[in-house]
């Protein structure tokens, strides 16, 4: 039986590979795609997973966008810390 997982993911490059390795194994029953913010704001890596999961010819209804951080967590990191 596939073991059920949820992948969580700012989708570049990285990400995208480990969508499309999950999706593609056997063992692996994706059941939700989080995006959340990263490397790119929310909607572009909620943008860019739902580009890769149509181009897969996969459904859709497991994608959701996870909210923004807060702007402390914004603001430290623009300090760098």
């Amino acid at each position: 039986m596939p073991k059920k997982i949820i992948l969580d993911v700012d989708t570049g490059s990285d990400d995208a590979v480990a969508i499309m390795t999950a999706l593609g194994c056997e063992g692996a029953d994706v059941v939700g795609i989080c995006c959340v913010w990263g490397n790119l704001d929310v909607e572009d890596t909620t943008e860019n997973t739902l580009r890769l999961v149509s181009a897969l010819e996969r459904t859709r209804r497991y994608i959701r966008e996870r909210l923004r951080p807060s702007p402390n967590i914004l603001k430290s990191r623009e300090r760098g810390a």
